[in-house]
């Protein structure tokens, strides 16, 4: 009985300090500490409309959107550090994907969305 007890507080433990480690490496990873990511607000509809959140000191971002690989619109916007800012397309996709291209002064994203 004494046995049976030891190895339920043992495995109790190891699970306990393994979901430990795991929870404070996950948040390890999940920290940005310089950057900056985009997507999409909705993938399920046909909206060109994403967010970009910014983690880095840029602030000043140039985008633009294509449908089919053919230009519809550009724009500029600033998003500060820490924040994050959702660019609103109002244009329609007449087309089978759209590409979203955000641009920094050091570096260039794209973000892609299949309408078939």
């Amino acid at each position: 009985m004494t046995n049976q007890k030891i190895i339920i507080f043992s495995l109790i433990v190891f699970i306990f300090s393994s979901f430990a480690y795991l929870a404070f490496t996950e948040t390890r990873q999940h920290q940005i500490k310089d950057g900056w990511i985009i997507y999409f607000n909705n993938i399920s509809d046909s909206s060109g409309t994403f967010t970009i959140e910014n983690y880095s000191n840029q602030k000043d971002f140039s985008w633009e959107y294509y449908a089919d690989e053919t230009l519809i619109k550009e724009d500029k916007t600033k998003v500060l550090k820490g924040e994050q800012k959702s660019v609103i397309i109002d244009e329609p996709a007449n087309g089978q994907s759209i590409k979203i291209k955000v641009s920094d002064s050091e570096k260039s994203k794209d973000i892609y969305k299949n309408l078939d």
